[in-house]
């Protein structure tokens, strides 16, 4: 298995090592072959009950050949950054796809960036569903070494804390589909992001966060509204707006 694997494009030692440290890569390549060598497909189950579906049809909606080879290359370009944050893992980027293909957002906002492997998966996703922007908060000017130029045409990128322009960005766009806070996971400003970005969600709507265990914003908040999240794992976590 790991002689196709490596033969799907590892040409350096460098990035043989690089897999070694991250076996994501691994995985992911295993799932290039085939969707069924995942060990754990927990992200569809996730997506599946955050949409009331069953897991058949979600995978439906994973990536095809050509999809799937860019995000591949995305997953080592993000690996090899060389950031101190660590971006999203597989399953939760994969899982952004997901809700993404199944929802067909017209406007998705997120708070931090990085190397932009979210961004990335986030950005395949609307130019597979052939519609939608994303608009994307982050202080470092240099984010998003990981995402293809080719989907950058799809992408605004807004430089400065979420707390500056936030606010103005939802009030410019009037109603969002998608929103990920992956920026700053203090309690004040993971409460700020909710509390703003709710306002402007559509019905039918989702709001995804990471680091949620971090403390307790995203409990208070869902206790706040009433509102029953699902998660993919004690830090990541997403909720419709019904």
């Amino acid at each position: 298995m790991l002689s196709k694997i490596f033969k799907l494009g590892f040409s350096s030692y460098s990035t043989i090592l690089n897999s070694i440290k991250h076996p994501e890569v691994l995985l992911y390549y295993a799932y290039n072959l085939s969707y069924s060598i995942s060990s754990s497909q927990d992200y569809i189950g996730f997506v599946a009950e955050l949409f009331d579906l069953n897991e058949e049809e979600v995978k439906n909606y994973l990536p095809n050949s050509d999809s799937r080879r860019i995000l591949s290359q995305v997953l080592l370009k993000s690996m090899s950054a060389g950031l101190m944050r660590r971006p999203l893992s597989f399953k939760e980027s994969l899982s952004l796809y997901l809700i993404i293909r199944i929802l067909k957002p017209k406007v998705i906002v997120e708070t931090g960036v990085g190397t932009g492997r979210s961004t990335a998966f986030i950005l395949q996703a609307l130019e597979d569903n052939n519609r939608g922007y994303l608009y994307s908060i982050d202080l470092n000017p240099g984010s998003g070494s990981a995402i293809p130029d080719h989907l950058k045409y799809r992408w605004f990128f807004i430089l400065g804390e979420s707390r500056d322009v936030l606010p103005y960005l939802l009030s410019l766009l009037k109603r969002i589909d998608i929103f990920l806070h992956d920026s700053s996971h203090t309690y004040e400003n993971m409460t700020f992001e909710f509390e703003n970005a709710w306002r402007f969600l559509v019905k039918g709507g989702v709001l995804l966060a990471d680091n949620v265990d971090w403390n307790t914003a995203f409990k208070d908040f869902c206790i706040k509204y009433n509102l029953s999240p699902v998660c993919l794992s004690k830090k990541f976590v997403g909720v419709r707006k019904l």
